[in-house]
């Protein structure tokens, strides 16, 4: 990420020392590091990958950017307003986590109907046998 310095200076760090009120430059074709408000600079941001929207969004001063996404043609300078665990991106992975680890209330009662299912097989095998 590049972080502007209080003098104006542009420093490189990686994205997990960005900070809250960080102010960062975003370059042509750079992705967006954390969440932000655009303070200056136009441009268009490629948002499909968290939106769905085929189409490239327009920004400008005022408008909020979401990290993940990339930015297109222009150069902005933008406020971190999230960063890490607190961005949308992040939020989006762990709301898709937890989806994939917990089972609907049918697939939870399918799988104790299997596991009576299998012990009444193999008793059944047995008695066969006996």
């Amino acid at each position: 990420a590049n972080v502007i310095g209080p003098g104006g200076e542009v420093q490189t760090v990686p994205v997990e020392q960005v900070q809250v009120d960080n102010l960062l430059l975003l370059r042509p074709g750079e992705k967006v590091p954390v969440d932000g408000l655009v303070t200056e600079g136009e441009s268009a941001v490629d948002e499909s990958m968290v939106t769905g929207e085929s189409l490239p969004v327009s920004k400008q001063p005022g408008d909020e950017v979401i990290g993940g996404t990339v930015n297109g043609l222009g150069s902005l300078r933008f406020k971190a307003t999230k960063v890490g665990s607190d961005t949308a991106l992040a939020q989006i992975v762990q709301l898709v986590q937890t989806a994939q680890n917990s089972k609907a209330p049918a697939q939870r009662l399918a799988d104790r109907a299997a596991e009576w299912l299998v012990l009444a097989a193999v008793g059944a095998g047995v008695l066969t046998f006996l």
